[in-house]
C-alpha cells in the first residue's frame, strides 16, 4: 500500500513539475520570440507553443490530478483545505488554458498568417497570451504553495 502511495505521489509531483515548468518555459520563450518582426516566424513558434500545450501540458495536468486523487484516496487524507485548493487550481488552470488560452493562440496564429507585418491586433493578442500565461503560472504556484505549507484556515 505504501509503495503504491509513494509511486502515485512521485507521479503527481513529477507531472506537476513538468506542467508548471513547461508553462514557465513556454511563456519565457514566447516573450523572447515576440520581439521577432516576421509574422510567419511568429506564427510557426506560436503554433508550436500550442502543440506543447496540447501534447505535454494538458496530459501532465491530467496525470497531476489523477495521481493526486489516487494518493489522496490511498492515504485517507480526505478533502483538507490545501487539497481543495490544489484541485481548484488545477481546474481553473485547465479551464483557462483550454478555453481562453486556446482561443487566443488560435486567433494570434490566424492573424499572424494573414498580416503582412506586425500590427496592433497582433501585439494585443500577444499581450493577452502573455497575461494568460502569467496568470496560469501564478495559479499553479499558489497550488504548489498550498501543497508545501498545507494551510488549514
Amino acid at each position: 500500500m505504501q509503495t503504491t502511495y509513494f509511486l502515485l505521489k512521485f507521479l503527481h509531483v513529477t507531472a506537476a513539475s513538468i506542467w508548471i515548468g513547461g508553462i514557465v518555459a513556454t511563456s519565457f520563450l514566447n516573450l523572447r520570440l515576440a520581439r521577432a518582426t516576421d509574422p510567419k516566424t511568429l506564427a510557426v513558434t506560436t503554433r508550436q507553443s500550442g502543440r506543447v500545450g496540447a501534447m505535454l501540458l494538458l496530459p501532465s495536468a491530467a496525470v497531476t490530478l489523477a495521481a493526486g486523487a489516487g494518493s489522496m484516496a490511498i492515504s485517507g487524507i480526505g478533502f483538507a483545505v490545501w487539497i481543495v485548493w490544489g484541485i481548484a487550481a488545477i481546474a481553473l488552470a485547465v479551464a483557462l488554458g483550454a478555453s481562453v488560452g486556446r482561443r487566443s493562440v488560435v486567433a494570434l496564429i490566424k492573424r499572424l498568417e494573414l498580416a503582412p507585418a506586425r500590427d496592433a491586433t497582433i501585439v494585443s493578442l500577444q499581450r493577452r497570451v502573455a497575461l494568460l500565461n502569467a496568470a496560469l503560472v501564478a495559479i499553479l504556484l499558489s497550488a504548489v504553495w498550498a501543497m508545501v505549507f498545507k494551510p488549514t484556515f
